[in-house]
């Protein structure tokens, strides 16, 4: 995976793991509204009944937004692992390309000496012997 789609990658898992959050609060916010209207002193005996109608699907919704946040949260970990060892790589390159680099420079630096060592070599031997 490329560092691009990697990135991208992490961006479409935390939207992912936003949303499920949203949904889980969402759902813990609905319990505790339907809780709190049960209990009012002033709401009648439907009131109870209701909220008992309600509570197992309430329940329901809350378990599976709590699942799809775990399972969001588990992915966007996974994408930033993903997108760290992309980093990694980009870097081990960078530094190999970098390291070539610099081995180059230094062989030419040296063939570089070495040619001016035989020119000026070639410049202190008298002319009889460079024939």
């Amino acid at each position: 995976m490329s560092l691009d789609e990697a990135q991208q990658d992490v961006a479409a898992c935390h939207v992912r793991e936003r949303e499920a959050a949203r949904a889980m609060d969402a759902a813990g916010e609905a319990l505790t509204r339907e809780m709190q209207a049960a209990m009012d002193l002033t709401s009648g005996d439907d009131a109870v009944e209701r909220f008992a109608r309600w509570l197992p699907h309430g329940r329901t919704a809350l378990q599976r937004a709590q699942a799809e946040h775990r399972a969001a949260t588990i992915d966007l970990d996974r994408s930033r692992t993903v997108l760290n060892l992309a980093r990694a790589g980009v870097r081990s390159v960078e530094l190999a390309i970098e390291a070539r680099s610099a081995e180059r420079s230094r062989l030419d630096a040296k063939k570089e000496e070495q040619a001016l060592q035989d020119v000026s070599a070639e410049r202190r031997m008298p002319a009889n012997e460079l024939l």
